[in-house]
């Protein structure tokens, strides 16, 4: 027996010592840090701030997919939501919303599970699909929440039972290894505990590790393309103050930031608090500490409003421009019948788009999928196009290089863009969209049909429909005729028209050069002003680039300095002021170019959303040390010799020519 011991004793220190050896040259796997995704706020070929994936512009077809809830509540199979999730896939969706709660990867202290997550992360791997990690931590509207609804299968709080345990949904007798404020509920914590701050940071990290090394081993597709921090962070009963909120947000966002798999990190928000946390996180981006947190949104509904109108008005403007915030809706109604059209009002207005849910889209039937709502086709339709040319979406501003026709959803007449071009909807519901592609191209795309028609002068030589591929390459699926055609013809005024079918893009190719390209553009509203001239974001004003534009007062000696501009080689240069005149008078400045000044004057546009150039040939020095400064002259009117003053125009941005 004692040498059996012995012999035991032996084999089994030699065991010990082999694995410690094999442990000692194994190479440590060096961490390498990945950023997948991105918030470009630099406007460098841009007209607006751009969501990027892997460097290329994203625009999203998003809807929230509620697998979290159909598991618990609903007790649907896998095989039921994968269902679904092809469905998401044929309706022309790019991206899902999941939610991902903190019990679901960390079920007790220390002890990780990551079988959720990855089956969640090979259902969209499988569909060619992106996901916005929702991260349900320690706050879902106000407090921690069930997994399922309490009335029917709470199965567990979303949090662990160290964060915060509860015997049953009603109980009161809640325990927590973090301060928990019961004077907000029994089931919201204190994020003021900075052990609870660091604690949520730690785990969120853990699961940014684990989704990189998922990703490593899965194809590298990069199935999760941004992360929510939290869910409508608030308080119950009294509030967080902003800062406290901001702050918290910000340090959880860290683990993202500093993870090895790096992708844009947001917040959302209910209508009365997202300006002032938009305000705050955009102070805490100035601030010695910077921000995790790319952007803050809102989640906003139906019932909120009194009429469908107002409710889609609503989408151009919910979001402030402030900062470096970039602007999304990140909830909002699938179920209602104009729903498609709210997508290409937030268009107009320059936001994203994100539905909730594709649970009021779909249910079941026993183990089938089965539509509820009768307004899938126009979804479908919708997709499809903004599907056809995402660059240009993402890149691109309503009024500028871009123009969504019949915003509101609701107009049979014609609207005109800026370039020119006019559309004409065969139904009240359908809604056109034109771009400026690039000097020699233009694109249409049509909701429901209708009847483009071009301004004179611009000249086609070939047009047909299909969509741009993933490497922005146009793939043509037929060729439209031009001349007297059923799809292009001639109008009665002359003019030149297309007629565009329900869901269809057409690319047309023109002669020469339409529009003149600026190897410099700089925004007005980022430079330097006089504190009466004022940076500004009206929406009576869209079709500005960037994050506004400076109305100038009617007085004298209101300015706005552009410095550091590109001369290049020096000499003789176009410049370009972008600007609108909502008057029918001239506005008179003074147009200062390295210390020479002329006279100028704006000439009216027509109104505040319709934009113009004036264009001007000086002489620039060499390199980026030249200096433009414009300044009022004094805009005013007399009529019956009475002083009224007159608007000095609207300045969206410089260009170098």
């Amino acid at each position: 027996m004692k040498h059996r011991l012995v012999v035991l004793s032996l084999c089994y220190c030699c065991m010990n010592w082999s694995a410690m050896a094999n442990a000692k040259n194994v190479v440590p796997t060096e961490r390498k840090q990945q950023v997948i995704s991105n918030v470009d706020t630099s406007l460098e070929g841009t007209q607006k701030y751009v969501l990027r994936v892997t460097g290329t512009p994203f625009y999203m077809t998003n809807i929230q997919l509620r697998l979290d809830l159909l598991r618990y509540s609903e007790e649907w199979s896998m095989d039921l939501c994968e269902k679904l999730v092809a469905q998401v896939a044929a309706d022309g969706f790019n991206t899902v919303s999941v939610p991902v709660h903190w019990y679901e990867v960390e079920p007790k202290k220390d002890r990780f599970d990551w079988t959720i997550l990855d089956s969640y992360l090979k259902l969209v791997n499988k569909y060619g699909l992106k996901m916005e990690m929702l991260w349900f931590g320690a706050n879902s509207g106000g407090h921690v929440q069930w997994l399922g609804r309490p009335n029917k299968n709470a199965v567990h709080l979303r949090t662990p039972d160290y964060v915060l345990y509860s015997p049953s949904p009603s109980s009161k007798e809640t325990t927590s290894e973090f301060t928990i404020r019961r004077d907000m509920s029994d089931y919201t914590l204190d994020i003021a505990d900075d052990r609870l701050r660091e604690r949520e940071t730690y785990v969120l990290k853990e699961v940014m590790n684990h989704i990189a090394d998922w990703d490593a081993a899965n194809e590298k597709k990069h199935p999760v393309i941004g992360v929510q921090i939290n869910n409508e962070f608030i308080g119950m009963r009294t509030t967080f103050p902003n800062s406290l909120a901001i702050s918290y947000l910000n340090g959880v966002a860290g683990a993202v930031k500093q993870s090895d798999y790096v992708v844009w990190t947001r917040a959302n928000c209910v209508f009365w608090n997202v300006a002032g946390r938009i305000q705050e996180n955009e102070a805490h981006r100035l601030s010695g500490e910077k921000t995790n947190l790319d952007f803050v949104g809102i989640d906003t509904y139906r019932h909120h409003f009194a009429s469908d109108a107002s409710f889609i008005a609503s989408m151009r403007n919910n979001v402030p421009y402030v900062g470096k915030n970039f602007r999304m809706i990140m909830e909002t109604n699938s179920g209602i019948p104009i729903s498609a059209q709210m997508h290409l009002a937030a268009l107009s207005g320059n936001a994203a788009f994100d539905y909730y849910s594709i649970e009021a889209l779909y249910g079941r039937n026993g183990n089938k999928i089965v539509p509820l709502v009768g307004h899938l086709d126009d979804i479908r339709r919708m997709n499809k196009i903004l599907q056809s040319d995402p660059v240009d979406l993402a890149t691109k501003t309503h009024g500028y290089g871009l123009f969504v026709h019949n915003w509101e959803g609701v107009d049979g007449g014609t609207s005109t863009a800026n370039s020119g071009i006019s559309y004409s909807p065969i139904y009240p519901t359908s809604q056109g969209i034109s771009i400026l592609r690039s000097d020699t191209e233009v694109v249409l795309m049509s909701t429901g049909g209708g009847r483009f028609t071009l301004p004179v002068g611009m000249q086609v030589e070939s047009a047909s429909y299909g969509y741009f591929d993933k490497g922005n390459q146009w793939v043509g699926q037929g060729n439209v005729s031009l001349g007297q055609t059923e799809l292009f013809d001639t109008a009665s005024d002359k003019n030149p028209s297309v007629f565009v079918e329900a869901g269809t893009t057409v690319l047309l190719k023109c002669k020469g050069t339409l529009f003149p390209k600026p190897y410099q553009i700089v925004q007005a509203e980022f430079v330097s002003l006089s504190s009466d001239a004022v940076a500004e974001y009206d929406i009576q004003n869209i079709g500005f680039a960037g994050n506004g534009y400076v109305k100038l007062p009617s007085h004298e000696g209101a300015y706005i300095t552009w410095e550091q501009l590109d001369g290049k080689e020096g000499g003789e240069h176009i410049i370009r002021i972008r600007y609108s005149l909502e008057d029918n008078r001239q506005a008179s400045h003074i147009l200062t170019v390295n210390g020479k000044s002329y006279r100028i004057k704006l000439e009216p546009t027509g109104g505040g959303t319709k934009y113009n150039y004036f264009s001007i040939s000086v002489p620039l020095q060499k390199g980026k040390n030249n200096t433009i400064h414009l300044e009022t002259t004094g805009n005013y009117y007399r009529p019956n010799r009475v002083v009224v003053p007159a608007p000095a125009g609207n300045i969206d941005e410089i260009q170098i020519l």
